[in-house]
């Protein structure tokens, strides 16, 4: 009766017929899902265990940090106080736009008691027009600094990540080249 059974399905079935089966049931992509959401399921569903790569592992946030140098970490700093500094402009504004808005809603309460407004209203707006003013400086100043100080940081540690990069591939025996897919290799 062994010759009689049904054959096993010795070969794996296409990937494409896999995929048109898959399709009957609707896709990923099909369903709404991303492009990446739709290449991880495909993946996931005809790849083999044996075909995966193994995990990459992550870097952190404080290793890429170690790139840095003293100088660069100062100015890193200086630039998250400035950084500070720039946000403190929004609210100091709201503050200085309430205070004009009492002064025009004070406006009246003047013109019922019978004091020249004309005086005092234009001394509160200058007030207020110089605090604007020096509130503008700040900001601007504090906000070209933080953006400037951290891009030059930035710049500087992306480029000695680069060259790091480039050191440990050389460093690299050619049979390691061998086994890798050359368009992964600068992720």
């Amino acid at each position: 009766n062994v010759a009689n059974a049904a054959p096993k399905n010795v070969m794996r079935r296409s990937v494409a017929a896999e995929i048109t089966e898959a399709s009957k049931e609707g896709l990923p992509v099909l369903a709404g899902g991303t492009f990446d959401h739709h290449v991880h399921w495909v993946k996931e569903k005809f790849i083999s265990s044996s075909d995966k790569t193994v995990q990459v592992r992550r870097v952190g946030l404080f290793s890429l940090l170690g790139y840095s140098t003293t100088k660069e970490k100062w100015l890193m700093a200086l630039g998250a106080f400035a950084a500070a500094v720039s946000g403190l402009g929004v609210p100091a504004w709201l503050i200085l736009l309430a205070r004009s808005l009492d002064t025009f809603s004070n406006l009246a309460r003047l013109i019922n008691i019978g004091l020249p407004i004309d005086e005092i209203l234009q001394q509160e707006l200058d007030q207020l027009v110089w605090a604007f003013v020096f509130v503008g400086i700040i900001s601007l100043f504090s906000g070209s600094t933080y953006v400037a100080l951290w891009t030059y940081v930035g710049e500087q540690q992306a480029l000695r990540i680069k060259e790091h990069f480039v050191r440990s591939a050389m460093q690299q025996d050619a049979t390691w080249f061998d086994g890798r897919d050359r368009e992964s290799l600068p992720t």
